[in-house]
């Protein structure tokens, strides 16, 4: 949908009031689920989140692999 259709459907001040109450519900998520790492270094950061930076959950695709992928 586009701006013009919302306005017709809800009109102009229910197509703002419908944006604040998603950007309201946007900070309340935000500030909820999202965690404070101002202040705080890489190696913290990377512990806080469970991850020791390393790639050994990461699969190494060799490039025939990815060519066979992009080919069929």
């Amino acid at each position: 949908m586009s701006f013009l259709s919302v306005c017709h459907a809800i009109s102009v001040s229910g197509a703002f009031a419908a944006f604040a109450a998603i950007s309201a519900l946007s900070v309340l998520f935000v500030h909820k689920f999202v965690p404070e790492t101002s202040g705080k270094t890489l190696e913290q950061i990377e512990s806080q989140f469970g991850g020791d930076g390393g790639s050994e959950d990461r699969r190494v695709l060799e490039l025939g692999d990815v060519e066979k992928l992009v080919h069929k």
